[in-house]
Formats: C-alpha cells, structure tokens, sequence
C-alpha cells in the first residue's frame, strides 16, 4: 500500500498537482517530501518556524524578510534531502545543527554590527543544510 501511494503521489506532482502541507499559524511546519518547496518568507517580523526535508528538498529565501526582535529561531530536519537557507546581508548565523553521515555549511560573511540574528537548529541526517548570504541585499 505504501507502494502504491508513493505511486501516485509521482504521477500526480507530474501533472503539475503540489499540495499545501502547513498546519497552524506562523510558527507552522513547512514539508518538502519527494519534492521541492520553495518559500520566500516575507514576514517583517519573522520569530520563527520549522522546516522539514524528506528524500525532498526545502529552499527557503529570507531577503524579504525582516526580524524585529533578534534571535529569530528556525529548526530544521533533512533526512536524505537538503535544506538550502538563503539570508540577506548583515544577518548573523548561529548554528546549531548536528549533521549524522551529513553536512552543515553557513557561507555567509561574519556581520559588524551586531542586530539582527538568525539561530539555526536541528539536525542533518544523511542529508545537507546549506546556509548562504544573497550578495548585495541587506535587511
């Protein structure tokens, strides 16, 4: 049955179906199974939220973003996918991530003024979280 339902679920994302996997408010869950989610966080006062990569991928864009109250927290979980976090210039990354036959990279510059600050959790699990700076845009 598991089978079968992973079956259908290809044919469906390969007529253009992607489900909407979010549950609650702002500090909800953001899923990326067999697939790859894109989001762009727009909120001018991001706290936080979880996201999620299974045999997926979770591609997630902060330049619109803003953080108002410093650190925002966000937990992350590969398993055998990737998550890829792309932050404005002048953000400060704390990483908090435990990659098991996995990695964690941040290949952002080191911030000068201390403001606003981004704490990454959680772990990488035969999978990868990637976190990088868009050049040229600040927040």
């Amino acid at each position: 049955l598991i089978l079968i339902g992973v079956g259908i679920s290809f044919v469906a994302r390969a007529v253009g179906w992607k489900p909407e996997i979010r549950i609650g408010g702002p500090s909800s869950t953001t899923w990326g199974v067999l697939s790859v989610r894109k989001v762009t966080e727009t909120s001018h006062d991001f706290s936080g939220r979880r996201y999620v990569a299974f045999l997926g991928g979770c591609e997630i864009d902060f330049t619109a973003a803003d953080i108002t109250k410093s650190p925002a927290v966000i937990e992350t979980f590969a398993v055998w996918g990737g998550i890829e976090i792309v932050v404005p210039d002048g953000w400060e990354i704390v990483g908090e991530v435990i990659p098991f036959m996995g990695g964690f990279e941040v290949k952002v510059r080191p911030s000068a003024a201390a403001g606003k600050q981004l704490i990454v959790r959680g772990a990488a699990v035969m999978g990868g979280i990637d976190i990088k700076s868009a050049p040229g845009r600040r927040s």
